[in-house]
């Protein structure tokens, strides 16, 4: 709708006065079929000031139906609306407000003109002695109208924007479970857990990292062992499950089964590098780094020692000046068990791999529970 302006006014009206809008206001309420913008005539007949006896009857006119809020259509176009909605209302109450400002000042010039106890004026006309507090109270009862129909315009205002955000979080929990939808499957087959023969890689180191249960985590290595091949992600993992710290664990069980994961994972170390890095230099293998700092800590526990010695056997470079270097590190370790097994490998005793004839003494098995 558009703003009706009001009748010259003395500059003392306390009455509201209305505000211009733009015409993008009036194409945007024909788009929605509510109507086009007034036309020459209608602007004059608004500027008119309204007949007498019937400005209060046009004052409690109930305003237009407003715009329903479809909840399909997007939160764009049901802010849209909503904005719409309060912008009718804005323009009803202004109008309304007009119709009361010309009355007011129709009563006022009247009032002025009537004799003391409402005889007749010069003019010619009875001036209605109550017309100021009539005036008054329907602008009153109109003020009061108005209030409510804003608190609503507003309410539904606020309701609109409170479902534009809940569709918009919806969309987003789509938009997310699609994108993990979307992401290559890295749980292992169903059946047995421990028959990981047809996990792939993604899913072996997914299982390693992830994986809350130790049992899972050895699993998984045992299955790369087997395989004797993996990717960069597949070493990083094994090096860091290798040097996991498991000094602050109390003795027991417990630590003793954190301490296996380690073994098995410096086992899985030396494995792939024999089969996967057979020709690769020495100083180029994964994990090297890793069992040299494992053997020279004084924190580590023996048996991982051990399994660190152990994947230098595996490696079969018995006779390579690296791998004597640290061999040689172990041999002044204060654990027995370790100074014996370095010993055994400086002696050039190997662990064949999965498949081979193992020598004797060279099993990799768990410590005992």
């Amino acid at each position: 709708m558009v703003s009706i302006p009001p009748p010259t006014q003395p500059q003392s009206s306390t009455f509201p006065q209305p505000v211009s809008r733009q015409p993008i206001l009036a194409l945007s309420l024909e788009t929605f079929g509510l109507g086009a913008p007034v036309n020459a005539q209608n602007s004059q007949n608004a500027n008119a000031a309204p007949a007498s006896g019937d400005t209060f009857q046009r004052a409690q006119q109930q305003p237009t139906a407003t715009i329903p809020i479809n909840p399909a259509a997007s939160p764009q176009e049901q802010l849209q609306a909503a904005y719409l909605n309060a912008e009718r209302a804005r323009n009803e109450y202004l109008q309304l407000a007009n119709q009361l400002n010309a009355q007011a000042y129709q009563s006022q010039a009247s009032n002025s003109a009537a004799l003391p106890g409402g005889s007749v004026a010069p003019n010619g006309f009875q001036a209605p002695v109550n017309a100021p507090q009539q005036a008054q109270q329907q602008l009153q009862d109109m003020q009061a109208l108005q209030q409510q129909q804003q608190e609503a315009a507003l309410l539904q205002q606020q309701q609109a924007a409170e479902l534009a955000r809940q569709q918009a979080e919806q969309q987003m929990q789509m938009q997310q479970a699609q994108a993990a939808a979307q992401q290559p499957n890295m749980t292992p087959p169903p059946g047995n857990p421990q028959d990981l023969s047809f996990a792939s890689t993604d899913q072996l180191n997914q299982m390693i990292a992830q994986s809350p249960n130790l049992q899972d985590k050895v699993n998984a290595m045992a299955e790369l062992s087997v395989r004797g091949q993996g990717n960069a992600m597949t070493y990083d993992l094994l090096k860091q499950t290798a040097m996991a710290d498991t000094s602050t664990i109390p003795p027991g069980p417990e630590q003793q089964q954190a301490n296996y994961v380690r073994q098995t994972a410096l086992w899985t170390l030396g494995i792939m590098n024999a089969i996967q890095n057979a020709a690769a230099p020495t100083a180029q293998l994964p994990g090297l780094g890793v069992i040299s700092q494992i053997i020279s800590s004084q924190n580590t526990d023996p048996s991982v020692k051990v399994a660190a010695i152990q994947a230098l056997q595996v490696m079969n470079r018995p006779q390579d000046p690296i791998i004597k270097q640290i061999l040689n590190q172990a041999k002044k370790d204060p654990s027995a068990e370790v100074k014996a097994r370095a010993q055994s490998a400086l002696a050039g005793e190997v662990i064949p791999l999965p498949g081979q004839t193992p020598s004797p003494d060279a099993t990799m098995t768990p410590p005992a529970a």
